[in-house]
């Protein structure tokens, strides 16, 4: 299980997701990627999963992405609504026919959102895939009005250990999408949360990825953790250009061996982490998105 925070307005996307994941025997890893930016000639989306983790030896984010790139967006030509309905029909068929089968129905708990700027006017839209009832998957689309006035224009969702984020949380993360406000405040905010859970719930994990989608650019990816680290891992990603040509990256990770690349975060004026001396605005802080 997980806990993935989706935030979104007419401006910015904001998605946080942890990386651990878990089993029965307990915690199985702190760093598999949940996060995917899908971007077509009529969509720009970030995607998250929450459920099952694996299936055999390949990791559920690798399955999806090969999905996408084999299967899903040629069929559908790249258009949003009819990606959510290949995807879905892409995964039923490789629990019934692939290598899925193996699994019991119970098992094959899987949910994916895919919060998108759609069209030419960049429409926010998101949508969900889920076979937890049935062991069907049945996309659901939550969009919000368009006629809506900019401050109503927003959403605000969990996936995962949704227990874990409560009501007065959201409507604390909604108040932060009000036009004008800077999308890293969401971010941070988001980042806080989940943060905080992982001390008190074995599911969630301390080591996060934040991505902000700016609507009409690239996604801005970071990396969230509690101690320092020599490695800085980012998000998945597939693009299908106008031509029809794709391009995929997967578990990118860059690592420094001589110093670290993320350090846990401190006041902006405290010592840095890192141990260089500099004060963390001027050293590891990330960049203002």
């Amino acid at each position: 299980m997980t806990l993935i925070l989706i935030a979104a307005n007419k401006d910015f996307i904001v998605q946080v997701s942890d990386r651990r994941t878990t089993s029965v025997r307990g915690v199985e890893s702190d760093e598999e990627t949940k996060a995917i930016y899908l971007e077509t000639p009529y969509m720009q989306a970030l995607m998250g999963y929450t459920g099952l983790a694996r299936i055999g030896i390949e990791p559920t984010n690798r399955i999806l992405m090969d999905l996408l790139l084999k299967e899903v967006l040629r069929r559908a030509d790249g258009n949003p609504s009819r990606v959510v309905h290949e995807l879905g029909a892409a995964l039923d068929n490789f629990f019934q026919n692939g290598p899925g089968r193996v699994y019991r129905v119970r098992d094959r708990g899987l949910t994916v959102a895919i919060t998108a700027f759609v069209g030419r006017e960049g429409g926010l839209r998101q949508a969900f895939l889920t076979n937890t009832k049935g062991g069907v998957f049945r996309p659901v689309f939550s969009n919000p009005k368009r006629d809506a006035p900019d401050d109503k224009l927003t959403i605000v969702q969990r996936l995962g250990q949704w227990q874990e984020f409560d009501q007065n949380q959201a409507e604390e993360v909604r108040t932060l999408l009000a036009p004008g406000r800077p999308a890293r405040a969401v971010r941070d905010k988001m980042a806080e949360i989940i943060a905080n859970r992982a001390n008190t719930n074995q599911t969630v994990g301390a080591q996060l990825n934040t991505a902000v989608l700016q609507r009409g650019q690239q996604p801005a990816w970071g990396y969230v953790t509690g101690v320092n680290s020599p490695t800085y891992y980012s998000g998945d990603m597939v693009i299908m250009w106008p031509d029809g040509k794709m391009l995929a990256t997967s578990d990118m990770q860059i690592t420094n061996q001589d110093r670290p690349m993320v350090v846990p975060r401190v006041h902006r004026n405290a010592p840095c982490p890192c141990g260089n001396g500099k004060r963390y605005r001027e050293c590891h802080r990330p960049k203002a998105q």
